[in-house]
């Protein structure tokens, strides 16, 4: 068992491991929970796709090569069900090619078996981080949009009342 690297850094992560042989999706389950992050596992891509519709996720980390789908297209899959799902390639049969390949199609990482659990840990440590900056730039502009939207505008003044009045019902959108 490898010791967490730094306790907080898995802290409310959910990550779903899909590989089609379910002893190393466990021996993968024990890395990650053992470094704080909440995890499920499952066989195939369609027991994947349905997990994600039940449930949101943070990182989906897929082997390539899976029975109906590769890990790719189950990727591309989860990404129309959660826009925000981050996404990490395993495979025994990586090249540069198809790790270009996944990258080049929004996948954040890409990581050859067999691999040191300390190695998964870091891509999983580097995604997780992602995925705070991505959340923090959502949240914003988020703000940035609160905070120059149209109702934020201030106008006391009674003829600017009758403009902002006129321009809403000019763009009723606003």
């Amino acid at each position: 068992m490898v010791m967490p690297i730094k306790e907080e850094w898995g802290m409310g992560r959910s990550i779903l491991v899909v590989d089609d042989h379910m002893s190393f999706c466990r021996h993968i389950q024990a890395i990650l929970s053992g470094n704080g992050y909440e995890v499920d596992i499952c066989g195939s891509p369609l027991e994947a796709l349905e997990m994600l519709r039940s449930r949101p996720y943070d990182i989906l980390l897929t082997d390539m090569r899976l029975p109906h789908m590769d890990g790719i297209k189950l990727f591309e899959e989860a990404k129309k069900i959660d826009q925000t799902i981050l996404g990490i390639i395993m495979t025994a049969y990586g090249t540069i090619p198809s790790a270009v390949e996944a990258i080049k199609r929004g996948v954040s990482d890409y990581i050859q078996k067999p691999f040191d659990p300390e190695a998964l840990i870091f891509i999983v440590q580097k995604v997780s981080k992602e995925k705070d900056v991505l959340e923090e730039l959502n949240h914003l502009r988020d703000e940035i949009d609160q905070k120059y939207s149209f109702e934020s505008i201030i106008g006391k003044n009674y003829k600017m009342i009758q403009i902002f009045d006129l321009i809403k019902k000019l763009h009723p959108l606003m």
